[in-house]
């Protein structure tokens, strides 16, 4: 069972919670999560992208206004570099 962070710490165990409801298109989840203080600009220990730059567009078109309206910055052009491999 995992152990909420210690005060300070962040929101880390809410970010990993937020990629794994992007990736599975779960945008009620993903809206409970970024109201108790995920940030969707975040870039969790063990992800090799930002929350926001992660390409759910395919899969999932409306996470993406989702994220949008949320606050997500769009991709800087280091972030689709890094994205590529580059």
């Amino acid at each position: 069972m995992p152990v909420p962070p210690e005060p300070g710490a962040g929101n880390e165990l809410l970010e990993q919670a937020l990629v794994y409801a992007a990736i599975n298109g779960q945008q009620e989840t993903a809206a409970f999560l970024v109201d108790r203080g995920a940030d969707v600009n975040a870039q969790p220990s063990g992800f090799t992208h930002r929350i926001a730059i992660v390409d759910w567009s395919e899969a999932h078109p409306d996470f993406v206004q989702f994220l949008i309206q949320r606050g997500a910055r769009p991709a800087e052009p280091d972030d689709s570099a890094e994205k590529s491999g580059g």
